[in-house]
């Protein structure tokens, strides 16, 4: 629901990384080698992705070629989500991966409703707060666009990779089934299975 195409082509130009056009943003915003942006990168494993510290690390190494003064922060999980619960995180970032359909990820992500994990805003928040209230599909639609334009432009989540799930379909029953694909089964999305006639 809510999707804008426009995120796909706008996608390079708006999330791609390039390392020149980020040390002349940084300068612009004031900060130089003397005085360096200070990020901290809360080092976290997965049990989806395999190589998430050393991909936490080399994102820490594009930020330092930029000029990030970046700090790597190591915590066992009991004390990072005692630290997320408290909101003692500021100016931290971490991987995190969702195999949620939009309402939960945004919900878990980029909300103040509990569980909570992940950049907030006031803004987000009270659109949010009207998405769920509304019942009629086509009255949602518009919502979930705005609130998806105010993520994708504010910058709360960097996407850096999708794996999609696959469906293999007997096509003497079903004729088509289109999802999202970033679920962990097909138990999702039911109304969307046409019958082979």
């Amino acid at each position: 629901e809510g999707w804008n195409a426009g995120w796909e082509r706008e996608y390079k130009d708006a999330y791609g990384f390039d390392t020149r056009a980020a040390q002349a943003l940084l300068t612009e915003a004031g900060y130089s080698s003397a005085r360096p942006f200070e990020a901290n990168v809360v080092l976290s494993t997965s049990s989806t992705v395999s190589s998430a510290e050393d991909m936490q690390e080399a994102i820490a190494g594009f930020w330092r070629q930029a000029g990030v003064k970046v700090n790597i922060l190591s915590m066992d999980p009991a004390q990072r989500i005692a630290t997320d619960r408290d909101l003692k995180f500021d100016n931290h970032i971490s991987l995190a991966t969702s195999n949620s359909d939009v309402f939960v990820g945004v919900q878990v992500y980029n909300s103040s409703i509990p569980p909570r994990f992940g950049a907030e805003s006031h803004a987000t928040d009270a659109l949010f707060q009207r998405v769920r209230s509304e019942v009629e599909q086509e009255k949602r639609q518009p919502l979930w666009r705005e609130l998806g334009d105010l993520l994708y432009n504010g910058y709360m989540n960097i996407p850096l990779f999708w794996l999609p799930t696959e469906v293999v379909v007997n096509p003497k029953v079903v004729a088509g089934f289109s999802f999202p694909g970033n679920i962990t089964g097909t138990w999702t999305h039911l109304d969307r299975i046409k019958a082979a006639r």
